[in-house]
């Protein structure tokens, strides 16, 4: 899984002020040069596209664990069109893909 072993949980408040706990994407990867964006595919085949810049802001974008797997939240994003329940994949996608 992509959820290092040492990894801290982080809590994050959304703009509209709802409160989950989990792991943040930009912690997952040690170096994020060349990498353009992350596509979070969930079981069910939707696909949730979140670019470097949202991953690397601090207390952003997170993978809480749920019964079902892992869910997507993106705290600053006004409404959460991107956030999926689900997530069985990472994929980064790179400059040179």
């Amino acid at each position: 899984m992509w959820i290092k072993e040492k990894q801290q949980q982080v809590t994050v408040v959304t703009k509209e002020g709802r409160t989950f706990r989990g792991y943040e994407l930009r912690e997952m990867r040690e170096d994020w040069s060349g990498v353009l964006q992350v596509e979070c595919i969930c079981e069910d085949g939707a696909v949730a596209a979140v670019s470097k810049e949202e991953i690397l802001k601090e207390n952003n974008v997170i993978l809480t664990e749920e019964k079902g797997g892992y869910r997507l939240i993106i705290a600053q994003e006004s409404y959460p069109r991107r956030w999926c329940k689900g997530v069985t994949i990472l994929h980064c996608v790179e400059e040179n893909d």
